[in-house]
């Protein structure tokens, strides 16, 4: 039986970063599936992924916001890894960025799941806390708040102050950042008789924390996505949001088959009448 899946009919980013994302954070993918894919020109154009163009505003926002925290998973996953990247105090810093700006975007996918079901008369919530505990999930707001705990710090240390003090490789471990914020106190550690017992207790594998990191709040996020599948559970039979998923227009029709998609390979960019422009791993051309 035929089904849609990231690893073969997502974008190039998807494509590239599914087999890693995927396994803590399924829900995911079964979220484009059921309430993504339907909102795209895929059902009459497999070939072109975009959103179809007479969909409903606060439709769209979901795709979006949906897709953003793809993307800044994803920028996390291309430092972890790249080659050194995480051997350099930059690379800490791009890391937890990209980490920390997941939280932004979860609030933001939230804030346009609940438009969706005010725009369509189901059951939403505003307070984060009180909704991530409806289905029975009591720890997951907790949970959620401990997985980002962290992961603020590393960010905060890297704006607000010295970025986080490397030595062999490692990272100064959360507890102990606020110890280790200067050139003076690392000329220390370095001239100090017992620096081996010091880095052992003080410091951990930058890579191995990372990846930590990254794989908690991934697991995490997967809980809340299973709350959020199941009040769309409660809202895909009303009328006026299936009609409003299945709508389509003449507009929409000459859209969706006027542009085909191929994979770029290592040579990211749209091509087409409009020229080249950087930034996309899509080719696109437009049917005569």
């Amino acid at each position: 039986m035929f089904e849609w899946n990231l690893s073969e009919h997502g974008d190039i980013e998807e494509r590239t970063w599914w087999a890693e994302i995927g396994p803590n954070f399924p829900n995911y993918e079964v979220f484009w599936r059921e309430y993504i894919v339907p909102l795209t020109c895929r059902r009459l154009n497999p070939s072109n992924i975009f959103v179809r163009p007479r969909i409903p505003k606060h439709l769209r926002d979901l795709v979006n916001s949906h897709y953003s925290v793809f993307l800044q998973l994803s920028s996390s996953y291309h430092v972890l890894e790249s080659p050194d990247a995480l051997t350099t105090q930059r690379g800490i810093y791009d890391f937890y960025s990209h980490l920390c700006s997941v939280k932004d975007m979860v609030q933001r996918f939230l804030r346009m799941t609940n438009n969706v079901f005010k725009h369509y008369g189901s059951i939403y919530i505003p307070r984060r806390a009180r909704r991530l505990a409806r289905f029975g999930d009591a720890s997951l707001e907790k949970d959620y708040r401990t997985a980002l705990a962290d992961i603020k710090k590393y960010r905060r240390q890297s704006i607000h102050d010295y970025a986080p003090i490397m030595i062999d490789g490692k990272i100064p471990k959360p507890n102990r950042l606020k110890k280790y914020t200067d050139l003076a106190t690392l000329a220390q550690v370095l001239g100090a008789p017992d620096r081996d017992q010091i880095i052992s207790r003080d410091f951990v594998d930058a890579k191995t924390r990372c990846r930590e990191d990254l794989q908690r709040l991934e697991k995490v996020l997967d809980r809340i996505w299973s709350v959020v599948l199941r009040e769309f559970e409660e809202m895909r039979d009303l009328e006026k949001y299936r009609a409003d998923q299945a709508m389509v227009t003449e507009d929409d029709i000459a859209f969706c088959k006027s542009m085909t998609f191929r994979i770029s390979g290592d040579s990211p960019g749209f091509s087409g009448s409009a020229g080249v422009t950087s930034g996309s791993a899509w080719i696109w051309s437009k049917e005569v």
